[in-house]
């Protein structure tokens, strides 16, 4: 096979979870290889999705491909805020920013204005097909579901 069907990007992998589907990343130096045709164009790093508290849009296991650009109002995005990750949509109205869950579990999270919000990247979909996940992990911190540590 052609090596150019390929194509390698950074790969995280998410750890310890917080409350209302927030997570942390762990530190790691992996890469995802996949061929060309079945990750979005415009990606520059890929996750996997590690809880089913995002259906029915994302599958626990399923593998996100991002863009590091903002997310602009009714788009999915992965969100840095108060020192947790979130994969929310983002409402935009007037002065009011609202992270809105996925699921009708978690509840939408009201970003004051003196409060900071930054934008990962855009979630541009999933990755389909074989992959291969390359590289090391200093340790595996992925807690299970029963065990969410809620701050």
């Amino acid at each position: 096979m052609n090596q150019s069907e390929y194509i390698n990007l950074p790969f995280c992998r998410p750890g310890i979870r917080k409350a209302h589907s927030g997570f942390l990343f762990q530190d790691t130096n992996q890469t995802i290889r996949v061929r060309r045709e079945h990750i979005p164009k415009d990606s520059d790093f890929c996750f996997r999705v590690l809880i089913d508290r995002y259906q029915p849009v994302f599958q626990k296991n399923d593998i996100m491909a991002v863009q590091r650009i903002n997310a602009s109002h009714n788009e999915i995005g992965l969100f840095w805020f108060n020192g947790i990750y979130y994969i929310r949509i983002l409402s935009q109205e007037g002065s009011i920013r609202r992270l809105r869950s996925l699921n009708v579990i978690d509840p939408d999270i009201v970003v004051n204005e003196q409060e900071q919000l930054q934008c990962i990247g855009k979630i541009l979909g999933k990755v389909y097909g074989s992959y291969e996940i390359c590289g090391t992990c200093e340790e595996d911190e992925t807690i299970p579901e029963h065990e969410i540590e809620i701050q």
